[in-house]
């Protein structure tokens, strides 16, 4: 995706469109919360308990809802992010971060 963004970007660069991506992680909703109770019910645990194993490796120890997603969305269409392209934008809490 990273690539592609790039390649994309540096092609119609010259015709002032920016190309970024957004990468979320888990978005917590309906799906999430299905996998979630799934584990719980596997492994003979809470849905809290499964919640808090995926939380506690994301920086931020919570999984961002699809509104936090949006709001990346919205800024690289906004004119704020009028310098940005090519660029790939990790919107996961930190879970994709090595520690």
């Amino acid at each position: 995706m990273t690539s592609m963004t790039r390649t994309m970007a540096k092609e119609v660069g010259p015709d002032g469109i920016r190309v970024n991506a957004i990468c979320p992680g888990f978005i917590f909703g309906d799906s999430v919360q299905w996998y979630l109770q799934s584990l719980a019910d596997q492994n003979g645990t809470t849905y809290q308990e499964e919640y808090d194993n995926v939380a506690n490796e994301i920086a931020l120890r919570y999984i961002p809802d699809s509104e936090q997603i949006c709001g990346s969305i919205v800024f690289f269409a906004s004119d704020l992010s009028i310098a940005c392209t090519g660029t790939s934008l990790d919107v996961n809490g930190g879970h994709f971060m090595t520690f």
